[in-house]
């Protein structure tokens, strides 16, 4: 796992989690270099 790459533009690295904040405010859930679409959930936690 190349940390380099984790900490790079608008990455922020969590151990070897990384979130990424996209233009329109959604956040992506990068773990183990598998995307996955964590607005959703966060939404959903707010919106509840």
């Amino acid at each position: 796992m190349s940390r380099k790459q984790a900490d790079q533009g608008p990455f922020r690295s969590v151990d070897r989690e990384v979130f990424v904040r996209s233009e329109n405010g959604e956040w992506y859930f990068f773990l183990y270099g598998r995307k996955t679409v964590w607005s959703f959930a966060l939404q959903h936690k707010i919106l509840s």
